[in-house]
């Protein structure tokens, strides 16, 4: 399920990108950035799909916060 919401946000960044080139800007961090707080910090918690943020460290936030850096910056 994570590799197909995965692909299809990707594709989502692709068709935003080719309308409104200037979502292109600073390298596709800032929809990384928002991937992260909407789906992580607040879908799936909501879904009852993960636990409440408050109930994980600061260093899991942290390290899931790179990873959407990092995928943002591929796609």
């Amino acid at each position: 399920m994570h590799y197909a919401f995965g692909a299809l946000m990707g594709a989502v960044y692709g068709a935003a990108a080719e309308v409104a080139p200037p979502v292109k800007s600073l390298a596709g961090l800032p929809y990384g950035a928002a991937l992260f707080v909407g789906a992580d910090e607040i879908v799936l918690p909501v879904l009852g799909l993960s636990k409440k943020p408050t109930e994980y460290p600061l260093s899991k936030h942290l390290s899931g916060l790179g990873q959407h850096l990092v995928y943002g910056a591929t796609v």
